[in-house]
């Protein structure tokens, strides 16, 4: 995969979980994950893609990256 095919990847994976920094967005759908940093999120799943790390559910793969979330 190309860096741009991969950074796609992460952006549309991010999409898919709901993930987010924005706390008005995360007020407004509960099923929504809140972040403090969307961008360290997308540094970490270009980075398992990379090294071929397969993704888990979202609460393991936050603490594996120390990704604070709600």
């Amino acid at each position: 995969m190309t860096h741009e095919q991969m950074m796609e990847k992460a952006w549309r994976i991010i999409h898919e979980v709901g993930i987010t920094e924005d706390k008005e967005e995360a007020a407004a759908d509960e099923s929504l994950y809140l972040v403090e940093n969307i961008y360290h999120v997308r540094d970490a799943i270009y980075g398992d893609l990379e090294n071929g790390v397969d993704l888990e559910e979202a609460e393991k793969f936050f603490a594996r990256h120390g990704i604070k979330w709600e």
